[in-house]
């Protein structure tokens, strides 16, 4: 029995979320927020390969229906690149000491509202409402991804700890992280998975 999770959107829903992407890259850019940005482009090819290389070409568990509209693997281009651009950008930049609370503050907010903003935006705004319909096959999937981020928290947690009695790169590098913002980050997490 296949467990299918899947979303279906308007067009235009991608239009607002190409605007809210380029916002985001432009404030990155206006902030000087390089280090960030290129995170973000890390993370678009990261999500590109999974999602499109991975689950649909070589396992075949998403599928999509753009219905016509636009081609699949622009679709996951696009899709990777929006996802992989804010989602690898805000991290750093949660994690990044030299930043002022209210700056991070105003990043989550950013991210926050805009994507509530363009989902309300594509359900009353009558733009493009051709419909987009895509899912993938979670049967194995859940604990697989409950593995990975158990993992990867677990890693991120002995660097930090390891850092406590190691100096120079790359243990310098989580030395003045404050415990408790992995409370955080673990919290953003588990929010954007299940939202």
């Amino acid at each position: 029995m296949a467990h299918d999770v899947g979303r279906y959107f308007g067009i235009d829903f991608i239009y607002f979320d190409l605007m809210l992407v380029t916002i985001w890259i432009a404030l990155l850019i206006v902030r000087r927020r390089y280090k960030e940005f290129f995170f973000g482009l890390f993370g678009y090819g990261v999500v590109q390969f999974v999602d499109n290389v991975i689950w649909y070409i070589i396992k075949g568990t998403r599928t999509i229906d753009t219905g016509g509209v636009i081609g699949p693997n622009v679709f996951l281009t696009y899709f990777s690149f929006t996802y992989g651009m804010i989602m690898f950008s805000f991290a750093p930049l949660m994690f990044n000491k030299k930043i002022h609370v209210v700056e991070k503050l105003l990043w989550a907010g950013l991210m926050y509202g805009g994507w509530l903003a363009i989902g309300l935006m594509s359900e009353y705004i009558t733009w493009d409402d051709r419909i987009i319909n895509i899912s993938r096959d979670m049967t194995n999937a859940r604990t697989k991804q409950i593995i990975m981020a158990a993992v990867g928290y677990a890693v991120l947690l002995i660097w930090k700890i390891l850092s406590e009695f190691l100096d120079g790169f790359p243990w310098n590098i989580m030395k003045n992280i404050p415990y408790w913002y992995f409370g955080i980050l673990i919290t953003i997490g588990i929010f954007i998975h299940f939202s």
